[in-house]
């Protein structure tokens, strides 16, 4: 089942500014996800994930990106299309 999800992490602590984490998330980051950069400091990614369940699938993505961001952190968990 396909799941639709928008996690937003805090990621002043990360990274120097928007242009690193572009590059850090297009290198190494998850390749299903639509970034979006508004707010100082967070990053949201909006997922369309195949998995059993939401919980799956946003814990799978979650895992991708403090692999490649550890220092981000989960701040909001949006469910279902959001744009």
């Amino acid at each position: 089942m396909e799941h639709e999800f928008t996690l937003v992490f805090s990621t002043a602590r990360c990274v120097e500014g928007v242009d690193e984490i572009v590059e850090i998330l297009g290198q190494a980051g998850p390749t299903d996800a639509t970034v979006g950069l508004g707010k100082r400091g967070h990053v949201a990614l909006m997922f369309s994930r195949e998995a059993a369940s939401l919980g799956a699938a946003a814990q799978d993505a979650i895992a991708e990106i403090k692999r490649v961001l550890p220092m981000a952190k989960l701040v909001e968990l949006r469910q279902g299309d959001v744009r």
